[in-house]
């Protein structure tokens, strides 16, 4: 299968859905502190993005006082982005 190169839609970047652009992890991990964890829904954000993401920086030296767990019983599980704090 290939794709027609004449018959591509193209759209404004602002028009893709939120979930699907890219997060600023960077960011989001930086507000956290030390001792402190950041909740997130995941029907909001996948557990396995949020992972990858830590582990991508962790391979480069950047937060590795940090970890992800996912908690909670079925249909109430959290994501939880944990700031341990230095020892």
């Amino acid at each position: 299968m290939s794709l027609d190169i004449n018959n591509l839609k193209i759209i404004d970047a602002s028009e893709v859905p939120a979930g699907m652009r890219r997060t600023k992890w960077d960011e989001v991990f930086d507000v956290i502190k030390e001792g402190k964890a950041l909740v997130l829904d995941p029907t909001k954000v996948s557990h396995t993005s949020v992972r990858q993401a830590l582990r991508k920086r962790q391979e480069k030296g950047l937060y590795k006082n940090y970890y992800v767990s996912m908690k909670g019983p079925k249909g109430a599980k959290k994501i939880y982005v944990v700031h341990n704090q230095r020892e």
